[in-house]
């Protein structure tokens, strides 16, 4: 499988870091303040849903307290 230029070998585990998405400058200008209100509008380039789902996880494994979390 590929993945941009890397070739992924069956069985590969891989994860991800979602604080380096989260305080990437390109994704959000000042990521060191706290503002809520950014998440009011989606981001041009990675829909509200997707970034708020990293946090969480996902699958047989997710984050089981998601739910409550986003009440």
């Amino acid at each position: 499988m590929l993945l941009g230029d890397f070739a992924i070998k069956k069985g590969t585990v891989i994860n991800y870091n979602p604080k380096a998405i989260f305080y990437d400058p390109d994704i959000f200008e000042d990521p060191e303040v706290f503002r809520p209100e950014r998440w009011e509008h989606e981001h041009p380039s990675i829909s509200t849903n997707e970034l708020m789902s990293l946090g969480f996880s996902g699958g047989p494994r997710g984050c089981l307290g998601k739910y409550l979390a986003l009440l």
